[in-house]
């Protein structure tokens, strides 16, 4: 999952190092766990915060047959999930809704103005390695159509 400026609560955060990024940062990082009707757990995959009513922001693939979603904050926090709230296969994005108030978010940067050959950073849980921080350098720009389905219930 790639974010560029970050929001927590609603105060800017600012950091001029990647440690300092990570540690304000994963404070609204999320471990996704995607439970199978038999109990098993199916995938582990990253996600985060966007709103500080619980709305988080994963990847269809990570949630895909899943039975029960769950959240945990890399501080141990279980969330419950409410509902499913979009998605939207073309991008293998979804958003997710969690029974939450108050929770640390990212604001989500304003993807025109990157450009390329500008420093990224990954901060997430692939395949549950939770923590797991990577640095590198945006090589392209893709605009990914988004005709994606919304849940009001």
């Amino acid at each position: 999952m790639v974010f560029s400026g970050l929001m927590l609560a609603s105060s800017v955060c600012v950091a001029d190092t990647i440690p300092e990024i990570v540690s304000h940062a994963k404070k609204s990082i999320l471990e996704i766990v995607n439970i199978g009707s038999d109990g098993s757990l199916k995938a582990f995959g990253s996600g985060f915060f966007i709103s500080s009513d619980g709305l988080a922001i994963t990847n269809i693939h990570v949630i895909n047959g899943a039975s029960r979603i769950v959240g945990l904050s890399m501080a141990g926090a279980t969330y419950v999930l409410e509902r499913v709230y979009f998605v939207c296969p073309h991008a293998d994005l979804a958003v997710l809704k969690f029974s939450v108030l108050g929770v640390p978010y990212l604001k989500l940067g304003y993807s025109p103005a990157a450009v390329e050959g500008q420093h990224v950073l990954v901060i997430g849980n692939p395949e549950g390695l939770s923590g797991t921080v990577s640095d590198g350098r945006r090589f392209a720009a893709v605009a990914v159509p988004c005709p994606g389905t919304f849940s009001d219930s």
